[in-house]
């Protein structure tokens, strides 16, 4: 399992890409917010006006991606 612990301050777009696997938020239920094959997830969390946003791209083969934020849920896909 991969986990992304993403910051509470800054915005950042997180990109997940699987051949197979699942995308959690590390919501307290644990359940999987997207799972299958060839995933693509995006997501912006933190989103402001703000001109730089960090860009995160994970790419694997099979596996799971655990996205965190200081302890919250976070925000859905787009």
């Amino acid at each position: 399992m991969t986990t992304l612990v993403l910051p509470s301050d800054r915005p950042v777009e997180v990109e997940v890409n699987l051949l197979a696997g699942v995308v959690t938020t590390g919501g307290e239920s644990g359940d999987p917010e997207r799972a299958g094959v060839f995933i693509r997830d995006v997501r912006t969390v933190n989103a402001t006006d703000a001109r730089a946003v960090t860009h995160v791209r994970v790419w694997s083969f099979a596996g799971q991606v655990d996205l965190t934020q200081s302890g919250a849920r976070v925000g859905t896909a787009r």
